[in-house]
C-alpha cells in the first residue's frame, strides 16, 4: 500500500553493517548486526563481523561471546577462529589463542595471517624458534608483509641471530620507511652489536618520526651513554 514501511531484508542490513563497519563506524555496525541477530539468532556472518566490531572497539569478551556463537553456527570458518584467537589474545588468553591458531591452520593451511598470528602468541610465550619457524612459513606466502619481518627480526633479536634480526629490520624499512618503532627496534640491535653510532642515528631516526617516543628516547641516552656522552644522555 501506498506509504507503507517494509523492513529491509536480511542481506540489505548485512550489506548496510559491513559498510558502516569499513567506515569505523561501529556503534552503528553494531545495531545493525544485532538488528539482524534479532530476527536470525544463528546468522553466521552477523555473529562474525559482530564479534570482529566489538574486538575492535575493545570489548574482547563481547567478542569472545559473539565468536564463539559464530564457530558454533560454522565450525569450518578458519577466519572465525582467527578473530576469536585475536580477542582471546586480547584477553590476556595467550594459550587459548595459540590453540585457536593452531585449529584455523588445520582447516585452511596456506594461511598467512593465521602464521603471522601464531608466530606473535608463540613470541608472547617466549618460544621464539618455533615463532621464527610461523614467521618463515608466513613470508613464504605473503614475503612483502613488513609487520611480519618485524617480528621475525623480534624473535630473531631475542634468540641473539642479531645478523640475521638486522636484515629482516631492513628489509621492512625498505617497505616502510616511516615507522619510528622499525628504527627503534633496529637501534637496539645495533647497539647489541656494538654499532653504538649506527644506532644513535637509529634512535635519532625514529624520534624524528615520533618525538613523543618514549622508548626511543631512553634508548638514545642509553647509547649515548654507551658513546661516554654523558652530558648529552643526561640531559
Amino acid at each position: 500500500m501506498p506509504g507503507e514501511t517494509h523492513p529491509s531484508s536480511l542481506p540489505d542490513l548485512l550489506e548496510r553493517a559491513v559498510a558502516r563497519h569499513q567506515a569505523g563506524d561501529f556503534v552503528t555496525a553494531t545495531r545493525l548486526y544485532l538488528e539482524i541477530l534479532q530476527r536470525e539468532p544463528r546468522h553466521f556472518e552477523a555473529l562474525h563481523q559482530l564479534g570482529v566490531a566489538r574486538a575492535q572497539a575493545g570489548d574482547a569478551a563481547a567478542a569472545v561471546r559473539h565468536l564463539t556463537a559464530a564457530i558454533a553456527v560454522n565450525p569450518q570458518s578458519a577466519e572465525a577462529h582467527v578473530h576469536l584467537a585475536h580477542a582471546r589474545m586480547a584477553a590476556g588468553e595467550t594459550e587459548a589463542a595459540l590453540g585457536l591458531y593452531d585449529q584455523a591452520l588445520a582447516l585452511r593451511q596456506e594461511y598467512p595471517e593465521a602464521l603471522y598470528s601464531r608466530g606473535n602468541a608463540l613470541q608472547a610465550l617466549q618460544r621464539h624458534a618455533e615463532a621464527v619457524q610461523c614467521y618463515d612459513r608466513a613470508l613464504a606466502l605473503a614475503p612483502d608483509r613488513p609487520e611480519i619481518l618485524t617480528n621475525r627480526g623480534n624473535a630473531l633479536h631475542d634468540l641473539k641471530r642479531l645478523d640475521e634480526a638486522l636484515a629482516d629490520y631492513d628489509r621492512a624499512l625498505a617497505l616502510r620507511p616511516d615507522v619510528a618503532m622499525l628504527h627503534n627496534n633496529r637501534g637496539n640491535t645495533l647497539r647489541e652489536m656494538k654499532r653504538h653510532a649506527e644506532a644513535l642515528a637509529e634512535f635519532e631516526r625514529a624520534l624524528a618520526l615520533d618525538p613523543r617516543y618514549l622508548d626511543a628516547r631512553v634508548n638514545r641516552g642509553n647509547v649515548l651513554q654507551d658513546l661516554r656522552r654523558h652530558p648529552e644522555a643526561l640531559a
